[in-house]
């Protein structure tokens, strides 16, 4: 069964514009982006799909084949959606986007909430994304972020960083990586 997309987790790259001149001739270059692609895999060996759209090279696999791999495009978006869902990041209120000194960084400030503005001692997540094909290294810095916390990756529970009296604290991210981290509070002293 082939399906035609603009955006499918296939990672589909785009037609030869050669292979579709008759669609394009028009002006109308959509086409060389609606590649047919085979999401089950039950035709590995079509070239086509059955109303004649040439198929699309495929940068993931098969659906299947990307169940079966812990480390496919499927199942990281799996594990993003996973922790989405557990820690209610739809239904956070943004608090902060920080400025920061990468031009490829983007940090996001979240308190988990549920929604409730009121909330105020709900717990924080930062969201920090590498949009470069570089690993980088960076700041986190936000008035929302107390002293002493600690950064939690939500996916391995491993201690990201501590932040300082200054409210920040500081990170490594690989090439186009993302982290979902949770902040959790300085230990008392009691």
């Amino acid at each position: 069964m082939f399906a035609l997309s603009g955006w499918d987790l296939t990672g589909s790259l785009t037609l030869p514009a050669d292979e579709v001149r008759h669609l394009i001739s028009s002006g109308d270059t959509r086409w060389i982006e609606r590649g047919a692609h085979d999401l089950l895999d039950v035709a590995p060996e079509a070239a086509s799909s059955v109303s004649g759209m040439p198929r699309a090279r495929s940068l993931y696999g098969s659906l299947g084949d990307q169940q079966a791999d812990p480390e496919s495009f499927l199942s990281g978006l799996r594990d993003v959606l996973r922790i989405r869902g557990e820690h209610g990041i739809a239904i956070a209120s943004q608090v902060d986007i920080p400025q920061v000194g990468h031009p490829s960084m983007l940090v996001l400030v979240h308190r988990l909430d549920g929604g409730d503005r009121r909330a105020d001692d709900a717990p924080l997540q930062i969201t920090v994304l590498n949009f470069s094909g570089e690993t980088i290294e960076g700041t986190v810095r936000s008035e929302y972020l107390v002293p002493q916390s600690t950064a939690v990756d939500a996916a391995t529970r491993e201690v990201v960083g501590r932040v300082d009296e200054l409210q920040s604290f500081s990170l490594e991210l690989g090439p186009y990586a993302g982290l979902f981290l949770l902040l959790e509070a300085p230990e008392s002293d009691d």
